[in-house]
């Protein structure tokens, strides 16, 4: 890895209570390829950084919030403050409800370009829409618009951060695009999007740099799952089986 990746800060967004970490010289999350070739010059560089916000990992952060909130009303924890930086104190359950007024608004890539708060500046970058984004303000804005399964876990974990007729919209989607017939896993990036690359092949000349650039995961299909369960709009329990 570069130096740069072994330097790694994470801050907090005062303005929307999100988390932001990594860079681009870092693997910063499962989607932890990488590139170890010299035959084409991806040594040290990540195949999939995702630095910025990524979606699961709010999700993760709100749900831990929300369940420190709880622990307090119910007398397990005594003090639910958090002291920041800059002097200002907030309780856990306001932390978390300041991640939920924003979620939707940066998350969420509307199928009316006027209604993104990005368009003027992203609009060029946007593959699909109705979709949620993967990460928020990555170090490469393109990979802000990216379709791909993590949404799910964030689902899985956070359900109430979500519009429900915007998440079943976007799952629609995931199983159209994202889950193939007849395969067991998921794809982890959108064949449309310009980075995919389907094959994983450790033996070619880039040493599988592809790793989460398109091949199917077998674990996120649960999370998918859970999700379809939550936001699938189910009218018959066989259906859900099915």
């Amino acid at each position: 890895m570069r130096d740069n990746g072994f330097n790694v800060e994470i801050k907090l967004d005062v303005n929307t209570g999100f988390l932001h970490g990594g860079n681009r010289d870092n693997c910063g999350t499962w989607m932890d390829k990488m590139g170890s070739s010299d035959k084409t010059g991806n040594r040290g560089v990540p195949a999939t950084p995702r630095d910025g916000a990524p979606i699961e990992l709010v999700a993760m952060q709100y749900s831990a919030l929300r369940f420190m909130e709880d622990l307090y009303s119910e007398g397990v924890i005594k003090n639910n403050i958090v002291c920041l930086t800059n002097g200002s104190e907030w309780t856990y359950g306001q932390w978390a409800d300041l991640i939920k007024g924003n979620f939707e608004r940066l998350f969420w890539v509307p199928e009316d370009p006027e209604e993104d708060v990005n368009y003027s500046i992203n609009t060029r970058l946007v593959n699909r829409r109705g979709i949620y984004k993967d990460v928020f303000h990555p170090t490469e804005a393109y990979t802000e618009y990216q379709l791909r399964p993590n949404l799910c876990i964030a689902m899985a974990f956070a359900e109430d951060l979500f519009d429900p007729r915007h998440a079943h919209q976007c799952l629609e989607i995931v199983e159209t695009v994202l889950m193939e017939p007849g395969c067991m896993g998921i794809k982890t990036l959108d064949p449309k999007d310009r980075n995919y690359k389907g094959d994983y092949n450790n033996a070619d000349d880039s040493c599988g740099w592809n790793y989460h650039q398109g091949p199917e995961w077998i674990w996120p299909v649960g999370f998918f799952l859970k999700a379809k369960k939550i936001f699938g709009n189910y009218m018959y329990k066989s259906e859900a089986r099915e």
